[in-house]
């Protein structure tokens, strides 16, 4: 295995590890934990917020690492003369990972606003509206995914 081989695959996992942080951690907050926290009631409301924050930070992380990492691997594969197929479902995958990206920040500058506000006047609500945003987020990671083994398969072999 040459140093070129090994730092392909070193690539690939980052960029494998960061996606399945952002796209889990999101599958298991809006599936698991926050309908158990609003089960349970009030009670878990400042660990929630506390976890906010952390997967705010794994979020940004996870994007940082995704838009490295995937301009190494997009520079390493366009170089192997892919078709027109590779290139066109590379472009998608691209356009719907800066669309998740950019709702990433906009949620994570609303949740800092919304911070902010508490610190300022502890009765304001949050108004809930940033869930629908996040399911949109979830759903653009699983299709981004899907793309993601579909250019497996239509893609060049690393050389």
């Amino acid at each position: 295995m040459h140093v070129v081989d090994v730092f392909r695959v070193l690539i690939r996992w980052l960029h494998l590890v960061a996606a399945v942080a952002w796209v889990g951690g999101s599958l298991f907050y809006l599936v698991a934990l926050g309908p158990a926290v609003k089960e349970a009631g009030g009670s878990l409301k400042a660990a929630l917020g506390l976890v906010d924050r952390r997967f705010r930070d794994l979020v940004q992380l996870s994007i940082v690492t995704l838009l490295l990492t995937g301009a190494v691997m997009t520079f390493d594969r366009l170089q192997l003369e892919p078709g027109p197929a590779y290139v066109a479902t590379l472009g998608v995958k691209i356009a719907l990972a800066v669309w998740m990206f950019l709702l990433a920040q906009d949620l994570a500058s609303r949740g800092r606003r919304r911070l902010i506000e508490r610190r300022l006047d502890p009765a304001t609500r949050d108004a809930g509206g940033s869930r629908g945003w996040s399911w949109l987020i979830l759903a653009l990671g699983m299709v981004v995914l899907l793309l993601s083994d579909l250019l497996k398969v239509i893609g060049p072999a690393a050389g």
